[in-house]
């Protein structure tokens, strides 16, 4: 339960930056330079931390796909928020003990 939490609060916190975004354009370049540091990151960083790379790199590939297959930067956050309030849903199915 705990962790879905953290998944959501990431979740919001991402939703409220792209409905921040004036265009698709501005949220395309960011991604792109974040892909880019990442990548930058993994030929630096030590082994270990490779998987968190990846998955950072992993999430910003997703959001660049969200983002390119709706109109508008609004529209993505709003996709995200609805996917919080989903798993606020199911946290409620894993009480924690």
């Amino acid at each position: 339960n705990g962790g879905l939490s953290e998944v959501v609060t990431v979740l919001n916190k991402l939703a409220a930056a792209l409905a921040a975004l004036p265009s698709a354009t501005d949220a395309a370049t960011a991604l792109s330079g974040l892909q880019q540091a990442l990548a930058l990151a993994s030929t630096l960083a030590p082994g270990a931390a490779a998987p968190v790379i990846s998955s950072g790199s992993a999430l910003f590939t997703q959001l660049s796909s969200l983002l390119s297959s709706v109109p508008s930067p609004q529209h993505a956050a709003d996709e995200l928020a609805a996917l919080a309030q989903q798993m606020t849903a199911l946290a409620a199915l894993f009480p924690t003990s």
